[in-house]
């Protein structure tokens, strides 16, 4: 299992935090929701594996939706279950 935040950045040295899953153990594939924001890069960091000391990051794909989620706590979640 793994624990990462994801920041976003229009000139890469000013960062935005648009996901912090620091405090669970997430793994395997994940669709992760955040506010729309305008970016040129982002940037995952892992901070924890419960294996060894590597990231992993297998595939990434960023897309732009219109539709609206449900806030609980600081976590965008969507109506179907994603898991």
């Amino acid at each position: 299992a793994y624990s990462y935040y994801i920041e976003v950045s229009v000139d890469n040295i000013n960062w935005t935090k648009v996901i912090d899953y620091r405090p669970y153990l997430c793994r395997s594939w994940q669709k992760l929701y955040f506010p729309p924001i305008v970016a040129t890069y982002i940037r995952v960091v892992g901070t924890y594996n419960t294996v060894n000391k590597v990231f992993h990051l297998v595939s990434m794909e960023v897309f732009y939706m219109q539709k609206q989620f449900a806030l609980i706590g600081d976590i965008h979640v969507p109506i179907e279950n994603m898991a």
